[in-house]
């Protein structure tokens, strides 16, 4: 599985540095969240995210990219990191069965 991020995310978190994972900022082609999400559909990437835009699309969506939404606000990036590494192989997990994820301080949610 190979993962696409959002710019509203750190790129330098060290979860993400591997081959795994590729941040916008570093993707020419991209621009916008419409350029995001064609872009992990045609290379069936999973988009992670911390914008809500992404939800409302994906449920008025025929066709969608899987997609992480971390929902936890406003966190200091060492907080903000050691949330998502602790959470991430639930995450992982849950992506072999369900489409979208929902990460937030409390629980984990998979549709």
């Amino acid at each position: 599985m190979q993962f696409i991020v959002d710019e509203n995310l750190p790129d330098n978190f060290p979860l993400w540095n591997n081959p795994s994972f590729f941040h916008v900022l570093k993707i020419k082609e991209i621009s916008s969240d419409s350029d995001i999400w064609q872009y992990a559909l045609v290379n069936n990437l999973v988009i992670v995210t911390k914008d809500t835009d992404f939800y409302f699309r994906f449920l008025s969506a025929q066709k969608s990219p899987k997609i992480v939404w971390i929902k936890v606000g406003n966190l200091r990036k060492k907080e903000l990191c050691s949330f998502v590494e602790d959470v991430w192989q639930r995450i992982e997990i849950l992506l072999e069965t369900h489409s979208f994820i929902i990460a937030d301080n409390l629980s984990l949610e998979a549709f």
